[in-house]
């Protein structure tokens, strides 16, 4: 009986033994399957199946680094950034070879216009393939770019070229030079060569896209950011510009469509709240868009446009030193944008600071750009700083300009009676 029950336990451990390392297996081969199922998912552009796969097996184990470093290339390409660099990283820490993520993690710091990290982290190992050793050099110029230094860029660039000169890539970087130099029609024309020599590149048909949108023509920027996303699905950026496009074009019911999508994937990504701020600013959704803009505004504090709305709302809500300061910081960065000067021009009007006001639109005026708004805010600067001929002579100009507009009138006929010019004053109002 003893000898029974003393073969009886050794047997019974080992059982155990047994089903421990069964079970064991099972959990590897389902991780296993998990991450192939994933790759085949990648394959066909399913992005949302195969980060589905890829949680599933970190679930089973955390420290699975080939799990982790498909994740961050899927994130990378779907635009997301900062996901993309906690994954890519944690993926590193785990004993990933750096050379396998480096292309994915230079693309992750540059979503999030990290451009120092870039420069100091990213190299040209020479056991990579051709094709990401350009993407590497193209990636490090566009960094030298994002921090204006020039001659570092092209020197990158033309480094990529002496790689691969016929990469569409290489090709589009040339067209984001020459935009960068102000010659917006040899950008385009690169750009329409690269999406004709190579048909199927997303990247290609999203750079004419931002091309067509900055030379406001919104109709070929919303049909090329649908190409590009249709070749490479729920890119984080193509749906993003192209919900901001369907705002301008007042296809608010379509942008918000591409919003939904952005919040449900991304909604961490700070053009994704960009986007919604922008939305509910154009339907007078004036705390929501605030609340919206600071989000962006804290995931990625570099992005300038951010600024610039969250002036806007702040100047609809009135309030007044948060608006100077967001749109002097957006006007410090871009001087020439006309609607930046104005709207600058308005807060340092509202707040009584009529000489700096009439400084940022003289530019504007002597560059002949008197339309209605600029009008009106000029001759009412001139106005409150006594200027009359001068005021008035603006307000008539506003006038002739919208012969059948009520406000035009008052605004000259109250022009006259500050003057002290009342029968003109009067005839204005009446009229």
């Amino acid at each position: 009986m003893k000898l029974a029950n003393q073969v009886r336990g050794p047997v019974f451990f080992i059982g155990w033994i047994v089903l421990a390392l069964s079970l064991s297996g099972c959990e590897i081969s389902n991780k296993t399957k998990h991450l192939d199922n994933a790759r085949a998912l990648h394959e066909k552009s399913d992005y949302r199946g195969a980060i589905i796969e890829l949680k599933s097996a970190l679930q089973k184990d955390s420290n699975d680094r080939q799990a982790r470093a498909l994740l961050g290339e899927l994130y990378a390409e779907l635009g997301n950034g900062p996901d993309a660099e906690k994954e890519l990283r944690l993926a590193m820490e785990l004993g990933i070879a750096r050379e396998q993520i480096l292309p994915a993690l230079a693309k992750s710091l540059l979503l999030q216009e990290k451009y120092q990290p870039i420069i100091d982290e990213i190299d040209l190992p020479l056991n990579l393939e051709k094709a990401e050793r350009v993407k590497l050099s193209l990636d490090r110029g566009y960094a030298w770019l994002g921090m204006k230094k020039i001659a570092q860029a092209k020197a990158e660039f033309e480094m990529a070229a002496g790689i691969d000169g016929q990469s569409t890539l290489v090709k589009l970087a040339q067209a984001r030079m020459a935009a960068f130099d102000n010659d917006l029609g040899t950008a385009m024309q690169m750009a329409k060569q690269a999406v004709e020599a190579d048909p199927k590149s997303a990247e290609a048909w999203s750079y004419q896209g931002d091309l067509f949108k900055y030379m406001g023509d919104i109709q070929q920027a919303e049909t090329s950011y649908d190409r590009a996303i249709e070749l490479r699905h729920l890119n984080q950026v193509d749906l993003a510009n192209r919900a901001l496009i369907r705002i301008d074009m007042k296809k608010f019911d379509e942008a918000r469509r591409d919003i939904d999508i952005l919040q449900k994937e991304a909604p961490r990504f700070f053009l994704t709240q960009y986007a919604e701020g922008v939305y509910l600013y154009t339907r007078q959704k004036l705390l929501e868009s605030q609340a919206a803009l600071e989000n962006s505004f804290k995931l990625n504090d570099k992005y300038i446009y951010t600024h610039y709305f969250l002036g806007l709302t702040h100047l609809a809500q009135n309030h007044l030193e948060q608006a100077d300061k967001y749109l002097t910081q957006f006007f410090n960065e871009y001087p020439a944008s006309i609607k930046g000067r104005q709207m600058l021009a308005l807060t340092k009007y509202n707040r009584g600071e009529y000489e700096t006001a009439r400084a940022l639109l003289l530019p504007v005026i002597k560059a002949g750009q008197d339309d209605e708004f600029v009008l009106k805010l000029m001759g009412s600067v001139e106005i409150k700083l006594k200027n009359y001929p001068d005021g008035l002579e603006y307000l008539k100009k506003l006038v002739n300009l919208k012969p059948k507009s009520t406000d035009a009138k008052i605004q000259l006929g109250g022009g006259y009676l500050e003057s002290n010019q009342k029968a003109l004053g009067l005839a204005e109002l009446e009229a």
